[in-house]
């Protein structure tokens, strides 16, 4: 019994190791890019000088959302 416990314990000290683990590095990086706020702001095409809204294209939305995966599995 003592013997199957110390085979456990190592198994998941050994699996511990190959898991996949936090990337830092592009973590933070993320997390400062996520938390920068844009200043160039464009007028909506309406004409109404009034209405204003932040440039976020869809490619940076799959990008951030990319980026997240590999900081997450790196």
């Amino acid at each position: 019994k003592r013997t199957k416990q110390y085979l456990d314990r190592a198994k998941s000290i050994e699996l511990r190791k190959s898991a996949p683990g936090l990337n830092k590095r592009v973590a933070k990086a993320f997390v400062r890019n996520a938390l920068w706020e844009l200043s160039n702001k464009r007028q909506r095409q309406d004409g109404d000088p009034d209405s204003v809204e932040l440039e976020q294209p869809e490619e940076e939305r799959e990008v951030c959302q990319l980026l997240i995966r590999k900081a997450y599995f790196a």
